[in-house]
């Protein structure tokens, strides 16, 4: 039999990763959220021999869920995916920042060459 460990790992694996909602009907459109979810575990045991020193056992975690936007039907009926844009500004400030340093970079080791 597996420990609570694992069983607790085993669950948590076959809902983490991506998590699509339930389908909601807003305005007689359809929308289908969706999310990517992510979390862990962690835990660890101390078994000492020692008498004086008394064992030691602790489990932690945490998750979290970042909403990526929702599928929703448009005008001519076909399935089309809307980004949320507060999700697509946190990944793309951090990405345009770091494209403007490499270029500055590379165009400064070109300069040097020439």
């Amino acid at each position: 039999m597996s420990s609570a460990y694992e069983q607790v790992a085993d669950r948590l694996r076959q809902f983490l990763m991506s998590h699509t909602g339930e389908v909601r009907e807003i305005s007689g459109k359809q929308f289908l959220p969706v999310s990517i979810v992510a979390g862990g575990l962690g835990g660890g045991e101390d078994t000492s021999a020692d008498v004086e020193k008394p064992q030691a056992k602790g489990i932690g975690g945490g998750g979290v869920a970042v909403p990526l936007g929702v599928y929703r039907v448009d005008e001519d009926g076909d399935l089309e995916f809307q980004a949320n844009p507060i999700t697509f500004m946190a990944v793309a400030i951090p990405f345009v920042a770091v494209l403007g340093c490499t270029i500055r970079r590379i165009l400064k080791v070109a300069k040097k060459k020439s």
